[in-house]
């Protein structure tokens, strides 16, 4: 949890702590009835896929000395009782909720009355609780005590320290082990928060039982590892503990944090993606919704989510109808750091059904592409009919692109079809950066880097609103470009001849076939690049670009006519006469044309004195 933007490393530093990462086979096979934990499907190197449900919920939180929770814990008990029914229907592997969210009440349903909302043998849930005292864990450990096939764990507490503070920031584990008999037994091991996160009544630090131990979930010496953080352990899993498991490592990062992409809280993350980039690793981040609110405050607490789920760039493979796909579902694609692929939750609150492959698999299979997640269900709680429905992921940019018109019209439906297309119709727009032959390709798009702090750069996912947000900041100039060049045929009435039907009115389009183009005339006609370079753009700028796409569009004109059978000749020049480079220069919209540029589609070219190009 973290209610100001200061961050709290420092305190945590201050304090000394140590996280101690301890297996959970020790732990359970030194217990006063041993056990061995079974084999987790979600952690198995294995090709098939398993299902793991996240939940991203919304809400009032209570935060003061006393507890950290829900403001209304009994309200929201349904919500997530039904959330685990519906994960054992499905049979998840994995189950995951944030931070503080889930009441106690349903951990005791989970342990006591209600077996249909415990994993499935085989499964792991992983649930951020409500906050909870010692006393009161203690209490229902003893609890538990008279049942056996239920066993809780968690570490000895310090007398010192619980006499001082009044509770712990939890999450906890539900699986199953056997005993030595065969007997199952769902076992309940509750993990404390190692690191107090800073708010401006200091809540946590005052109040906050701190642990010291980590678990690690590993059944089998072939498996994944499996890590928890609990939102500022984060400052305490450092470059070393980084270092130590960054291999065959799936991460989970649950939080109730305002800004989750804060430098010192994606540290480790930043450590991850230059040491083991070339690893079989996985990151699970999962926050709040947007917009949660602190009980007693006026205005919601979060602008963003920042939910996501990374991969390691090691053998996966997308491609646009995979990306585009996930888009539809509120599951949103960008590339973080240099390579590895972000899958970024929609802000908004919901539960998604997700089938995962795991981190990673063995067999005679093991060089075929690891295929990305995928979307079975994204639900949302309607609260009055006291249930989990299938709903549609609102990307944002219907609203997003309304304040730019004429945008709104000719960009807003082609973006349901495919989303990808808008986002390189304008990144042509802007003349491609990098590798111009395959400026398009998903790796090379600079729409599908995240900015600082993660913030998304997707024209097409427009959530965020904060105009300091890097990416809000990209969208809006991509956007305001877009807009610009959309009014130039009623600016400017002399078009170049080459591309004279443009001045009739155009829409953006890009495709796959044509992808060196990103226009075409709204009355009918070829395709078109247009580039549109704002105002005093550099002459070099000017050149430097015109010959590049000049050069690409002709190779991959020549190689289709080759391919059909044709003659290329006419190919290539139709790929130069359909390119157009616009820009202003003393406020007055302008034409580029290269030197010495002539064209025999149109015997008007070749002018010497023809600098703006306005009969060419």
């Amino acid at each position: 949890m973290q209610l100001a933007h200061e961050s709290a490393k420092s305190q945590g530093r201050d304090l000394q702590l140590n996280m101690d990462v301890q297996d959970i086979g020790q732990l359970l096979a030194h217990a006063d009835k041993p056990l061995q934990l079974m084999r987790l499907a979600a952690l198995e190197p294995r090709l098939q896929p398993y299902v793991a449900v996240l939940c991203q919920p919304n809400g009032i939180i209570h935060a003061c000395p006393a507890r950290i929770g829900n403001a209304d814990s009994s309200g929201v008990h349904p919500m997530y009782a039904s959330f685990l029914e519906d994960a054992v229907k499905r049979q998840a592997q994995m189950v995951i909720t944030p931070e503080y969210s889930v009441p106690w009440s349903v951990i005791r349903d989970i342990a006591f009355s209600k077996a249909s909302l415990g994993p499935p043998q085989g499964s792991l849930w992983i649930l951020g609780c409500e906050s909870i005292t010692p006393g009161e864990l203690e209490t229902f450990g003893s609890e538990l005590a008279s049942a056996p096939t239920l066993r809780l764990f968690h570490e000895e507490f310090d007398p010192q320290r619980r006499a001082q503070t009044v509770y712990v920031d939890p999450v906890v584990f539900i699986f199953w082990a056997v005993e030595k008999t065969g007997t199952a037994v769902l076992c309940l091991l509750v993990q404390f928060k190692t690191v107090p996160s800073r708010d401006p009544d200091h809540v946590e630090l005052k109040s906050l039982y701190l642990g010291t131990t980590v678990y690690k979930f590993k059944a089998h010496d072939a498996d994944v590892s499996l890590l928890t953080l609990i939102c500022s352990d984060a400052f305490e899993f450092t470059d070393a503990l980084v270092d130590k498991h960054s291999n065959n490592l799936l991460l989970v990062h649950i939080q109730l944090n305002q800004k989750p992409a804060y430098v010192d809280y994606s540290a480790y993350r930043a450590r991850l993606l230059s040491v083991a980039s070339n690893n079989n690793v996985e990151v699970i981040c999962l926050n709040w919704a947007a917009k949660v609110l602190i009980e007693g405050h006026v205005k919601p607490w979060n602008a963003i989510a920042g939910s996501a789920w990374y991969v390691a760039p090691r053998g996966v493979t997308l491609k646009d109808a995979d990306v585009n796909e996930l888009h539809r579902d509120g599951l949103y694609y960008s590339i973080v750091g240099d390579r590895w692929h972000g899958f970024y939750l929609n802000y908004a609150a919901h539960s998604l059904v997700l089938s995962k492959q795991p981190v990673y698999f063995v067999g005679a299979q093991v060089l075929n592409a690891r295929i990305p997640p995928e979307v079975r269900a994204r639900r949302i709680w309607e609260a009055t009919i006291g249930a989990w429905q299938d709903a549609t992921a609102d990307d944002g940019f219907g609203v997003f692109i309304e304040t730019y018109s004429p945008l709104a019209e000719i960009l807003a439906k082609p973006c349901q079809n495919d989303p990808l297309a808008i986002e390189r119709a304008l990144e042509l727009l802007e003349g491609p950066r990098g590798h111009v032959d395959d400026w398009y390709q998903l790796k090379e798009l600079s729409a599908l880097r995240v900015a600082e702090e993660e913030s998304l750069r997707r024209v097409t996912v427009s959530q965020e609103v904060d105009p300091a947000r890097q990416g809000v900041q990209f969208r809006r100039h991509r956007a305001r470009l877009a807009q610009t060049a959309a009014t130039i045929p009623s600016l400017l009435g002399a078009w170049p001849a080459r591309v004279g039907d443009l001045a009739n009115g155009f829409r953006y389009k890009w495709t796959s076939t044509t992808p060196h183009n990103n226009v075409e005339p709204t009355g009918g006609g070829k395709a078109a690049a247009l580039v549109y370079l704002g105002e005093d753009p550099e002459s070099d700028t000017l050149a430097n670009i015109c010959a590049k796409l000049t050069k690409a569009r002709q190779k991959h004109a020549a190689t289709v006519a080759i391919d059909s059978g044709g003659d290329p000749s006419d190919a290539l020049v139709l790929a130069k006469d359909r390119l157009c480079l616009a820009y202003k220069t003393n406020h007055k919209l302008t034409f580029y044309k290269p030197d010495g540029f002539s064209s025999i589609t149109d015997a008007s070219t070749g002018k010497p004195d023809d600098i703006a190009g306005e009969h060419s």
